[in-house]
């Protein structure tokens, strides 16, 4: 170290504030550099350049990034483009530190002058508070060139014995390009002394020694990927930036800024300005005008134009990965630019596993597309097609089409639709599709088959039915004499999923393509079994074969990752389920295909109504009103799908029955009647008829309308012929009217399987129907022995409504029987439950010991027994079971059991409610 000597002149006329601190100033003047005046008098320091930054009101703290900054090492390097809010965040920790002095400099372009240079950092330790002022002298110091290392060393010393610890922040570092100026820099984080922490603030890296730093892991860092605003910081500040923005327009904001702060403060500016939020948010990219200066003057300025170029051909994909950014450009090395652009200055970042993939700031990336536009659309055109052809390569179809639509080459749009459309209509990615065709145009699609029924099966996905019948009839002008194995698969399955007009059923044979002449792509084989199982669904002559096809089809799709193709699956087996009885089946199949349709964002998809139609069937059946309802309801909400007649026409029924058991039985009645008034003629799966019919003919007869109900029973028998159900409907008439016994002449067909059922619990109300005659008629162990074959017949289906629709009669023998049922019990229990209703209930005027009472009476106890159990005499017990029948209004245990199952105070033959 140099001897240190103290100076004895001072300047006169120069303020104190701009001068060294005495301590600092002693160590320099009788230095060599000192003794051996030939430069210039010291330079003024203003106070702004040495000022810790004030914090606009608009400021939002980052808690997160301060508490690291807090347990940083002793050299800081703090890394990302402009606009980040480096220097804000470096100001409000210095303000928010109580742990160390801070010493600032924002550095400029003078700053590469050595000697302005290190003015500035002695005039800012020197303002440290803790540096005593007393005694401060005005000495004048010279700066001599070349003798920068001997006067670092002495500074170095005297920063040594400063009496706290002192945090130097040299702001905006990207500035010093001067090499003696830069060598200075390193010369002090090499001898840093040990109360001195360093924060570096730069753009893009420093040209010092950071990589051996970073191995020795002397080196803390914080760069772009961590200064990014998350999006509760970005909604902060466009709040305290005085916007009221929603949640979406927030999430617009944020998206497109890519967490960039200066992005956010310019967009909030000119969101101010305009009274349009949507309309400005829709537009709003790098190329909006603010936006666009801020990007030129504070970012594109510093960069040479070959990166420039670059950097614009590589803007059009998003991510750009390093082997597509070399084809782009032309450029070999386009991996290790991309990498260097990183490092020195964050406008890109590596992600993946291997980090040779790459992503442009979001509004960077616009701002860039923009400008490649400016230079030509054919120029544009050009680099799209190459990086379609290249995303073709890889076998990535979505990214290849988006490109090849912004190509505006139709040749290759068509080559890349007939190599990708089967794949991306099986995955679900249908929008690139649309966006596609749309682009290769409606002469083009309607010459080309292959085409044509690639748009028929997107416009039938997309509810766009009459587009999708005109795409078929293009397919069938230009249909050789026979289709190519993969053309027949697309045909047959645009064909059978519902996009040719009523009437025009192809046969089988012709739409069936045997696997043997199918080319080995797992996207043709399963696209082949969807449709050979939904012929045989349609044909309804071998469930066991659809369902077989349909499973296969559902193992490829779930092996090569055709979700769409998976819920189409699922959604036709819970069908096949339901034909065959398999209620639970279709249940659960129908729930995961809705599973699969939130995940995918496919809620709004004519599948998804489907099994929500199904999902609310089953609810129907098992007695669950309000779940059936509400289900109902919001397939019905899907308003684009209701354009499908069988769709809504189902949606419709159901809601109208659930409506009715919730007891609005008016408004459900008129709802079924409207439904399938609006239906009319239409063609429908003739167990879809049976079933809206069967919901509607019985509302007609409980409420009394006969005539509402022969109308009804009518259109039943022109839709469907004989069938067991129109018998019910005959029966169930004849049992209103008292004429039993030819009730049961009718019904008994039904019983004994001569008559076939088109619904599978049409048995459990026939046996049901069967229970009421016999106990009519007086014969009470027919009634039992009817009443134990309609829950071993109803249990397997989780059939309850049959019971809650059945009438007083049945529920009063499900008491009288209760525990003679043997294993169907527990399914007994709930079918009682399931005739209980929640209108007038008297609980309220039930004491909570008489409900506890009431608890008891289904069970086998004696009164006495009950007594016991619960600890009182039987008096008490008496007196509480005379006041329950004056309550409910009946005059034996088995009534009052019957009544307050009706009423819902026990469920499953036990418990109050």
């Amino acid at each position: 170290m140099l001897p240190v000597a103290r100076s004895k002149a001072a300047v006169p006329g120069i303020p104190n504030q701009f001068l060294p601190h005495p301590e600092l100033a002693s160590a320099l003047d009788d230095s060599e550099t000192a003794r051996s005046v030939v430069g210039i008098a010291m330079p003024l320091v203003p106070q702004a350049k040495i000022a810790t930054p004030k914090l606009p009101p608009e400021f939002v703290e980052r808690a997160g990034l301060r508490a690291a900054l807090a347990d940083a090492a002793d050299l800081v390097l703090v890394c990302a483009p402009a606009g980040y809010g480096k220097s804000l965040l470096l100001a409000d920790w210095a303000r928010s530190s109580t742990d160390a002095d801070t010493a600032w400099v924002s550095l400029d372009r003078d700053d590469n002058d050595p000697r302005r240079l290190w003015t500035s950092v002695v005039a800012a330790v020197a303002g440290c508070p803790s540096v005593p002022s007393a005694g401060r002298r005005h000495t004048p110091w010279t700066w001599r060139p070349g003798a920068q290392p001997g006067f670092l060393a002495e500074l170095v010393d005297a920063l040594q014995s400063l009496p706290r610890p002192v945090r130097l922040v040299l702001d905006d570092l990207h500035e010093l390009v001067d090499p003696e100026a830069l060598h200075g820099i390193e010369l002090l984080m090499r001898n840093r002394p040990a109360g001195i922490q360093l924060v570096l603030s730069s753009r893009f890296d420093p040209p010092l020694a950071l990589p051996r730093l970073r191995l020795a892991g002397r080196l803390w860092e914080l760069r772009a990927d961590r200064m990014r605003f998350s999006g509760a910081e970005a909604a902060t500040l466009l709040e305290k930036s005085g916007l009221c923005l929603t949640p979406a327009q927030v999430e617009v904001l944020y998206h497109r800024t890519g967490g960039w702060a200066a992005g956010l403060r310019l967009a909030a500016l000119a969101v101010a300005q305009t009274p349009d939020h949507d309309g400005f948010l829709d537009q709003f990219s790098g190329n909006e005008r603010s936006v666009a200066d801020y990007l030129v003057g504070e970012v594109l300025s510093r960069l040479p134009e070959d990166t420039l170029e670059f950097l614009r051909v590589i803007s059009v994909s998003d991510p750009i990965p390093s082997t597509l950014a070399a084809e782009l450009s032309g450029r070999e090395d386009a991996g290790s630019l991309l990498d260097g652009l990183e490092h020195t200055t964050s406008l890109v970042a590596a992600t993946g596993p291997r980090r040779d993939v790459h992503r442009v700031q979001e509004l960077l990336r616009t701002y860039l597309l923009a400008d490649l536009h400016r230079q030509g659309p054919k120029r544009e055109a050009d680099v799209h097609a190459t990086a379609a052809r290249w995303w073709a390569g890889q076998d990535r179809p979505i990214q290849a089409l988006d490109h090849g639509v912004q190509s505006r080459d139709p040749a290759l749009l068509s080559d890349l639709l007939h190599r990708f459309a089967v794949q991306l209509i099986l995955t679900g990615d249908h929008g690139v599709l649309r966006r596609a065709l749309a682009s290769v145009g409606v002469r083009a699609t309607a010459a080309d088959p292959w085409l044509a029924l690639t748009s028929a099966l997107t416009n039938l996905e997309a509810g766009e039915l009459p587009a999708a019948q005109g795409d078929l009839r293009h397919a069938r002008r230009y249909r050789p004499a026979r289709d190519a194995a993969d053309l027949a698969v697309l045909r047959a399955a645009a064909e059978q999923l519902g996009a040719i007009p009523p009437g025009e059923v192809t046969p089988r044979s012709a739409m069936a393509t045997d696997s043997s002449e199918l080319p080995a792509v797992p996207e043709l084989e399963a696209l082949a079994h969807l449709s050979r199982g939904t012929a045989r669904l349609l044909e309804r002559d071998d469930p066991a074969a659809a369902r077989s096809e349909l499973e296969a089809a559902l193992t490829l799709a779930r092996r090569h990752g055709f979700d769409y193709l998976a819920m189409q699956c699922l959604v036709l087996l819970s069908v096949v389920a339901g034909t065959a009885g398999d209620f639970r089946t279709m249940r659960a199949a129908s729930n995961e295909a809705l599973a699969s349709a939130s995940d995918h964002g496919w809620e709004a998809s004519a599948w998804s109504a489907a099994a929500t139609m199904m999902l609310a069937y089953t609810a129907l059946l098992r007695a669950e009103p309000a779940d059936a309802e509400r289900l109902a309801a919001e397939g019905l909400a899907l308003g684009r799908w209701m354009s499908l007649p069988t769709l809504r026409f189902g949606l419709r029924a159901v809601h109208g029955a659930a409506a009715f058991d919730r007891g609005d039985r008016a408004r459900g009645l008129a709802e079924l009647q409207q439904a399938r008034s609006e239906f009319g003629d239409l063609p429908a799966g003739r167990e879809q008829i049976a079933s809206a019919a069967m919901l509607e003919f019985r509302a007609a007869l409980l409420l009394g309308h006969s005539a509402a109900a022969r109308t009804v029973q009518g259109w039943l028998a022109d839709r469907t012929g004989d069938t067991a159900e129109g018998l019910v409907t005959r029966a169930w008439v004849d049992t209103a009217a008292g004429r039993y016994d030819h009730a049961r002449t009718i019904v008994r067909p039904v019983l004994d399987g001569t008559s076939a059922a088109l619904l599978p619990h049409t048995l459990v109300e026939a046996w049901l129907l069967e229970t009421t005659l016999a106990v009519a008629t007086g014969e009470r162990p027919a009634a039992r022995r009817a009443l134990r074959t309609a829950l071993a017949v109803a249990e397997p289906l989780d059939a309850l409504r049959p019971f809650a629709q059945s009438g007083r009669t049945v529920r009063e023998l499900l008491v009288h029987q209760h525990g003679s049922f043997g294993a169907s019990e527990a399914f007994a229990d709930r079918a009682l439950a399931a005739g209980s209703h929640g209108g007038d209930r008297p609980a309220s005027v039930l004491s909570e010991r008489e409900l506890t009472v009431l608890s008891l009476l289904p069970s086998l106890l004696s009164l006495d027994e009950i007594a016991a159990d619960l600890t009182i005499s039987v008096n008490t017990i008496k007196t509480h079971v005379r006041s329950i029948y004056t309550k409910l209004g009946v005059s034996s245990r088995r009534t009052a059991i019957l009544t307050a199952h009706e009423h819902g105070l026990l469920t499953n033959g036990a418990r109050p409610v």
